[in-house]
This record gives C-alpha cells, sequence and structure tokens, in this order.
C-alpha cells in the first residue's frame, strides 16, 4: 500500500470543523510568529494531534497489510512551526 495521509486542517478545533487549508496555514503563520506562551502552547498541542492522527493511520496500515509485503510511507508532513 501506499499513498498520502492528509494532515488534520483544524486539529484544536476553532474553526468549528470547517477549516480551509488558508484558514489553516493563516492560523499556523500567526501562532509560530508570536512570542505569546499561549500561543506556543497551542502550536504544541496542535503538533501532538498531527502525530496522533498519523500513528493511527499507520496502526491501520500495519492491521491490513497482508504478511511479507511492504508499507511505503512517501512523504511526511513537517512540524508546523518547522523553518524547513
Amino acid at each position: 500500500y501506499t499513498g498520502f495521509i492528509d494532515p488534520v486542517l483544524d486539529p484544536l478545533n476553532l474553526f468549528g470543523g470547517t477549516a480551509t487549508m488558508k484558514q489553516a496555514e493563516d492560523l499556523i503563520e500567526h501562532l509560530c510568529a508570536s512570542n505569546d506562551e499561549l500561543h506556543k502552547w497551542m502550536t504544541d498541542i496542535m503538533q501532538k494531534r498531527q502525530e496522533d492522527w498519523h500513528a493511527k493511520w499507520v496502526n491501520e496500515l500495519l492491521r491490513i497489510v497482508k504478511p511479507g509485503k511492504y508499507i511505503i510511507i512517501e512523504d511526511v508532513g513537517w512540524p508546523g512551526c518547522s523553518e524547513l
């Protein structure tokens, strides 16, 4: 199996489940540029929820893969506040 696991656009549910990619990008850009401790805490929580989401998908892939077959994870998103 191969594929791309989409990120959670609004891991804090600030947009009530209707977040667009632009809103998500603007939010993370704002939070990452801030020196506010609350914003840092929010980005840490957002990152943890993204990691949990991806871990669930990987667990599911491991569950359904046939014995002896491969799972290829082609692309992994960088943390939202990453400079990479």
